[in-house]
């Protein structure tokens, strides 16, 4: 029997990315059908790392609208600020990207919740074969991404301490392990269609 769970974390995290590019290439109203499932997705099966990657996407939803708003000649919302006012129709050109980020917020949350470290290094470590094709140490990819996972999810990381000089101050050398998966061909098969589908989608 078919079952998600059965098959390699790197089928699950190429859907994902499948969903972050349909939502790239989507327009309205079909974009807010899409991001309405994935933010009803996220918040059902990963609604903490949901609200906590949305806490951090915050500055860029608003240099978004802030972008969009103050910088699209339309309409103007507040007549009285003259070139200083934000435009109705900058705030309508705004609504996009928004859903988008809500939308990639919400497929990394999900991700984040279905997958541990070392499904998300066996995830990387297979999708980068065809890179190590070309002579890239593809082992090095994967062990610095669980590096950075591993530091991200740190509670106590502040942006705001490495603006103030508190960054790490000891440098340490650490041992890193990593329980890699083996794809079943099946496994392989769903990657390549999704993919094919990402590029007809793209020449179509």
């Amino acid at each position: 029997m078919f079952t998600l769970k059965q098959r390699h974390p790197a089928v699950l995290v190429t859907a994902g990315f499948f969903f972050v590019f349909l939502s790239q290439l989507t327009e309205p109203p079909y974009l807010y059908g899409l991001a309405g499932i994935g933010v009803v997705l996220a918040l059902w099966r990963a609604r903490q790392h949901y609200l906590k990657v949305l806490r951090r996407l915050r500055y860029v939803a608003l240099a978004i609208v802030v972008l969009f708003a103050w910088q699209t000649p339309g309409i103007q919302v507040l007549p009285g600020l003259e070139a200083l006012s934000p435009t109705y129709d900058g705030f309508r050109l705004a609504v996009s990207p928004l859903l988008r980020l809500l939308t990639v917020a919400a497929v990394v949350a999900c991700l984040q919740e279905a997958l541990s470290l070392d499904q998300w290094v066996s995830s990387l470590y297979l999708l980068a074969k065809p890179f190590a094709l070309l002579g890239l140490p593809r082992e090095r990819l994967a062990i610095r991404l669980r590096l950075v996972l591993e530091y991200v999810e740190e509670s106590t990381l502040d942006w705001r301490d490495f603006l103030r000089g508190r960054g790490p101050s000891e440098v340490s050398v650490v041992t890193v392990s990593c329980q890699l998966m083996r794809a079943s061909v099946l496994d392989l098969v769903l990657i390549v269609l999704i993919c094919l589908v990402a590029f007809g989608l793209c020449v179509w």
